[in-house]
């Protein structure tokens, strides 16, 4: 979750299609790779096999009635590896893997490279998509607690928290700081595709997995900065990355079995990293549901939740801890997903209509806001 991110709709569609194309565009040109780029100069990698999406055989996930867009779940900026390529036909890397899928007659159709069996396949993308979650629960749950949110679920039923890698997730969101979805997707993609190691090439496109720790910190800093379009994140990179190579290998697991808040102050520590990027990884990459990051989107929406109780001057640490005690107390234990759904939902709104809590709102969007009652 990002600021400045493109609305979901008619209008994010359309993002969503210009992103993929120029994503796409780069991995093509990444053709039979056949060194990384390190301080110590070009490294040689092993080729990569080649396949043809047409021989890669499809398996068939049951849903069991959960409800999963892929669109609502794929694009709402808790990842950014994945691109839409055909009506409800999505394509991304995780996992160590090439995957391609669709959703058809209340399953998940999937294709994975390098190919694996169907057992495996199920398992890895039930693991990834939550499906052991009952999302109809926790939308109830959601929804029950305030009309607001009510609204959100109705508009996005098929959004779902993923569970993806921690390492992949601490150091994405080290990236996604202070900019976009589009940027952010395409500053990955080129980092993946000069630093990752080759995972395959389908119909032509050579596809990378995220780089490593090691590979981070032998990466050229002028390279991070310009050619992958990190600027000044560059360096937090390699910091974060450093910080986490003298750390244990378990860590991050070891974070994921923590209570929320040692999890959170446990990251805190890494450089760099602040309240919000920690939520993120807590929600999206440790599996911690009350994780609630909170960007100026978030802001409003708990102002139009919690009125005065939620200041309209700075976003200090004091007002951000408090909108995340307040969305626990009204939505635990599922606060997280309750943040997401409301978030996606905002981004709907056009945004000359959005509600900012730094700015006086116009008269037409003061009518349109729901305010929960104040609390005894």
């Amino acid at each position: 979750m990002i600021h400045n991110e493109p609305a979901v709709g008619s209008q994010g569609s359309q993002e969503i299609g210009t992103v993929a194309a120029s994503v796409r565009e780069l991995a093509s040109t990444s053709r039979d790779p056949l060194s990384v780029s390190t301080r110590d100069g070009p490294k040689a990698i092993s080729p990569v096999r080649s396949y043809s999406w047409r021989d890669v055989p499809e398996f068939a996930i049951p849903l069991n009635g959960e409800p999963l867009s892929l669109e609502q779940t794929l694009a709402c900026g808790q990842a950014f590896r994945w691109c839409h390529v055909a009506h409800d036909v999505w394509e991304g890397v995780a996992g160590g893997r090439v995957w391609r899928i669709r959703l058809a007659d209340s399953v998940l159709l999937a294709k994975a490279v390098p190919c694996a069996p169907g057992e495996s396949v199920g398992a890895f993308l039930s693991h990834y998509f939550a499906l052991d979650l009952s999302a109809r629960e926790i939308s109830d749950h959601v929804a029950a607690a305030h009309p607001a949110a009510a609204a959100a679920v109705a508009q996005l039923p098929g959004l779902r928290i993923l569970r993806q890698q921690p390492l992949e997730t601490v150091l994405t969101f080290a990236i996604a700081t202070a900019t976009n979805v589009p940027r952010v997707t395409r500053s990955i993609a080129a980092l993946c595709q000069r630093f990752g190691q080759p995972i395959a090439t389908v119909d032509g496109v050579t596809y990378h997995d995220f780089p490593t720790v090691e590979t981070i910190l032998a990466a050229p800093t002028d390279v991070l900065f310009g050619p992958c379009n990190l600027a000044y994140r560059a360096r937090s990179l390699q910091a974060i990355a450093l910080a986490i190579s003298r750390r244990s290998a378990h860590w991050l697991d070891e974070l994921s079995r923590l209570p929320y808040r040692d999890a959170h102050r446990a990251l805190e520590e890494l450089p760099f990293l602040g309240p919000k990027v920690s939520d993120c990884i807590c929600l999206f990459g440790l599996g911690h549901a009350d994780a609630v990051p909170v960007d100026i989107h978030v802001w409003a929406i708990a102002h139009e939740l919690f009125g005065e109780e939620i200041s309209t001057r700075t976003l200090t640490r004091k007002t951000y801890q408090r909108i995340g005690d307040r969305f626990r107390e009204l939505f635990s234990p599922w606060a997280g997903w309750a943040q997401q759904y409301l978030f996606s939902a905002r981004r709907t709104i056009p945004v000359n209509r959005r509600f900012r809590p730094d700015r006086k709102p116009t008269l037409a969007v003061q009518s349109e806001l729901i305010r929960a009652p104040r609390r005894p």
